[in-house]
This record gives structure tokens, sequence and C-alpha cells, in this order.
């Protein structure tokens, strides 16, 4: 798949998977997301938490673990949920046009 393509639709998985899990361990969200795309390595999914984090998308919260050191806990902000959306209305309207085109 294309670099450019995969990233926006990790992106919109990402905040969707953060979203549906109110919060999320960052492993534990690579270890989803990467079910469905395992050619991806967990420095790209880091990548794209740390933009989204930084754009204000996604906030974090670190918390003690029974497991060992504290684990980063992400979260779907008010304006990650709009970029969210923005994402899903891109992604309803690409495919739109490809049913158009024929192709499935």
């Amino acid at each position: 798949m294309n670099a450019q393509i995969k990233k926006g639709i990790l992106e919109m998985c990402i905040l969707w998977i953060v979203k549906e899990s109110k919060s999320i361990y960052g492993y534990d969200l690579i270890k989803r997301a990467g079910e469905d795309f395992p050619e991806v390595n967990e420095s790209t999914f880091y990548s794209i938490l740390r933009r989204l984090e930084q754009g204000s998308a996604l906030k974090s919260t670190v918390e003690k673990s029974t497991e060992g050191p504290p684990r980063k806990y992400f979260s779907i902000t008010a304006s990650g949920e709009i970029e969210l959306q923005e994402l899903i209305t891109e992604w309803n309207e690409l495919k739109r046009i490809m049913e158009g085109l024929g192709i499935k």
C-alpha cells in the first residue's frame, strides 16, 4: 500500500481505536492496530501517536503500573473527535468516487 495513503488511514484508525477505547495504553493500541496493519512497525505507530498528541488530537496521561514502569495512556480530545470525523468524511468521499468509477 502506498505510504501516503497508509499514513492517512493509520491516523484515522488510531483515532478511532482511541475513541472506542476511551483510554488506551500505547502498546495495547499498537498491538490492536498491528493486527490490521502487520507490515507497519512500532516506531511508525509511535510517530503517529506523537504527531496526534502534538497536534492536540490526543492527550496522554502517565499512570503507575503494577507490571513495571509507569504507562502512558492516550485519550481523544474534542479537536481529535473533529479531526476523526473529517477523516471519516474524506474516506467516505473517496469510497464514493472509487465506487462511481466501478472500483471495489
